[in-house]
């Protein structure tokens, strides 16, 4: 994705965040979970059919938002422990656990649609710092965008349930070119994620 579209990303929920709403705000609390799956992150020299890159980990993250009917503004904070794969078209080695992650998201939600009966489908996006534990004391701090959709249902008067699915785009490699074997380059780090939250509105 180019720097041009994500800077109009951005702008375009920071105008929808900004315009007025006749409906009462309100803070609510989420615990989440999910599985990330990732892109890029190295590449072999004079090849892209092999990289080092994090492996599936489990995500885990807590979250605030204050939001009404139509938009609303939240942090997330979220930790993933990784193992490190060296993938390729034929084999894939893992070494587990080798990886740690810690990540916050200032994020703005616009609702897209009304589902069903109280339910809704709603668009978010923020800029997204992490901090990369790779071992030994050495750790990265990066900086990159996320975009995500999410169905949320109430499941009672202050309960709520979602199911959300986003991209994270970190375009500096999580690793330093120290990091890697001299025949690998850093590259710009994709992330998919599926997850579940459960949120209480206080």
């Amino acid at each position: 994705m180019r720097r041009s579209h994500l800077s109009f990303v951005l702008v375009s929920f920071i105008l929808a965040a900004a315009s007025p709403s006749t409906t009462r705000a309100q803070w609510a609390a989420s615990a989440q979970i999910g599985a990330a799956r990732f892109w890029g992150g190295s590449a072999e020299r004079g090849s892209e059919n092999r990289s080092f890159r994090p492996y599936r980990p489990t995500v885990f993250g807590v979250g605030v938002e204050r939001a009404d009917a139509k938009v609303g503004w939240g942090l997330r904070l979220y930790y993933a422990g990784s193992s490190l794969a060296l993938e390729g078209p034929d084999a894939l080695a893992v070494v587990k656990g080798v990886l740690k992650v810690y990540g916050a998201v200032p994020e703005a939600s616009v609702r897209v649609a009304p589902i069903g009966n109280g339910g809704q489908l709603r668009a978010y996006a923020g800029p997204a710092a992490e901090i990369w534990s790779l071992g030994d004391g050495v750790s990265h701090f990066r900086v990159g965008v996320e975009a995500a959709v999410g169905l949320m249902v109430p499941l009672g008067r202050r309960l709520s349930g979602a199911i959300r699915v986003g991209a994270t785009v970190i375009p500096t490699s999580p690793f330093g070119r120290e990091d890697l074997d001299p025949a690998f380059d850093p590259r710009a780090l994709w992330r998919r994620e599926v997850g579940a939250s459960l949120q209480y509105r206080l």
